[in-house]
């Protein structure tokens, strides 16, 4: 199993290993090389280890964070709803592009900042947008209700 340059590959060990039903050798494999997306797959998908999987999200860098919660956003909410809720909070609020419109709107009007603040966010091709996680919360309305009160609280603010 290795590649050209005689590497091993690590995407085919990561994929034979879960062929076979080694679960936990897959997992060892995919974190000990930091392949992120596959070690969160094979927690979510093959080990239903849903909290695992969030916490190890939790450590990662912020794009990474991102792109796994795009893919696996939905089923760690349905099992973990309130934690996820939690993170996406904190997500959102951690953004380094929206921190540098809130940032900017302290110096403005409370209602230009908040029309900055939407308009840039609805507008602009950003990396993610606020909107983008409310289909998450399908079925968990309470958990939504909460997600969006605190994005509009932080906004405000």
């Amino acid at each position: 199993m290795t590649s050209i340059s005689g590497q091993l590959n690590f995407d085919v060990a990561i994929k034979v290993c879960r062929q076979a039903g080694y679960y936990d050798e897959a997992a060892y494999l995919a974190k000990k090389y930091e392949q992120y997306d596959w070690y969160v797959h094979i927690q979510i998908e093959d080990k239903q280890q849903y909290e695992t999987a969030l916490e190890y999200i939790l450590e990662l860098p912020f794009d990474k964070q991102k792109e796994n919660v795009k893919a696996f956003g939905k089923q760690l909410i349905d099992h973990l709803p309130k934690e996820m809720t939690t993170f996406l909070k904190q997500l959102t609020k951690n953004d380094p592009y929206l921190v540098r419109i809130r940032s900017l709107s302290l110096y403005l009007p409370l209602s230009f900042s908040l029309f900055l603040f939407l308009s840039l966010s609805l507008s602009l091709s950003l990396p993610y947008k606020v909107e983008t996680f409310i289909p998450l919360f399908v079925n968990k309305s309470e958990f939504l209700i909460d997600f969006l009160e605190t994005v509009i609280e932080d906004n405000a603010t």
